[in-house]
């Protein structure tokens, strides 16, 4: 493969996905997140809106609940 076609091909990856952190786990890992792996996944994808400020996500866990 030439690097262009590289670049082209590795472009359009990214622009699938960026925004989509749900759908590369879907398609990319072939896993299912969670209700709330999928919020948080959600969130993080949201967080890259902001780019002039930080943004943290932070979520609850329990341990043997």
């Amino acid at each position: 493969m030439k690097k262009t076609e590289l670049a082209s091909t590795l472009a359009k990856f990214q622009r699938r996905y960026i925004n989509n952190p749900n759908l590369f786990v879907r398609e990319i890992l072939g896993a299912t997140p969670d209700d709330w792996q999928a919020d948080v996944l959600d969130m993080v994808a949201g967080a890259g809106k902001y780019k002039e400020q930080k943004r943290r996500i932070s979520c609850v866990s329990g341990h043997g609940v």
